[in-house]
């Protein structure tokens, strides 16, 4: 026996919990590149664009400094 197959998942009754916590990771790192993508994409709209959808530079520029964790959708 090897230590992997020490350290590894004995039996197959962990192995649903182990894909369904890959799920939930690949999950958070999509929403985080989400919310990092079109944050930048806010940051960079034009004057006019930002009005159109009602915020102000300043509301667009506080909204776009947030880091990507930090979202009301978690």
């Amino acid at each position: 026996m090897t230590v992997i197959d020490t350290i590894g998942c004995e039996g197959s009754s962990s192995r649903p919990f182990l894909k369904a916590l890959g799920k939930q990771l690949m999950q958070r790192m999509a929403l985080y590149y989400r919310t990092h993508r079109t944050r930048r994409e806010l940051a960079a709209l034009s004057d006019e664009a930002l009005a159109d959808i009602g915020l102000t530079r300043e509301a667009a520029l506080g909204e776009a400094m947030r880091c990507f964790w930090d979202s009301n959708r978690l």
